[in-house]
């Protein structure tokens, strides 16, 4: 009987240690991709576009008494990635660092990355997330938020 107990405890310790491997191997694919992803953005080259759903929701929301949560068409947003990557020279210290990132399986191959947002031209950080979802081998962003202090998202305001 005690070898049979002993058995089950085997294989049930067994079974833990390979979903502590799968878990961790994902966390590392998603973290890299988002890595990449950061680069990318940092470097205002145009394939982090790439990286996104054909449909993705990007969300801002523009800190400050006039401030909102709005909702930036993609169209909109490659147009403005494309702007800042025709101004990249100008742009070159400006770059984003993130700290405190978290994973956060979210099931259904999704996830959502967590993260202090930390402009190198502020002395301050900004909360955002991105979920990103993995389809077809290849993981893609399907929804991004950050906090901003620009005004400009207004524009976008219903």
């Amino acid at each position: 009987m005690k070898l049979l107990n002993m058995k089950k405890i085997l294989v049930l310790l067994i079974c833990i240690l390979i979903g502590v491997k799968v878990a961790a191997d994902n966390n590392s694919e998603v973290l890299e991709f988002f890595d990449n992803f950061v680069s990318l953005s940092n470097q205002y080259d145009l394939r982090m576009l790439d990286f996104y759903t054909l449909n993705p929701i990007i969300k801002r929301e523009v800190i400050g008494k006039n401030g909102a949560l709005v909702i930036v068409p993609f169209s909109e947003h490659k147009k403005i990635q494309k702007a800042y990557s025709e101004h990249k020279k100008l742009l070159a210290n400006t770059k984003n660092n993130y700290k405190d990132k978290k994973i956060i399986e979210l099931g259904n191959n999704t996830y959502k990355i967590t993260a202090q947002r930390c402009p190198t031209v502020m002395n301050r950080c900004f909360d955002s997330y991105m979920i990103i979802k993995k389809e077809n081998n290849e993981y893609k962003i399907i929804e991004e938020y950050s906090k901003v202090q620009t005004t400009y998202f207004l524009k976008y305001k219903k």
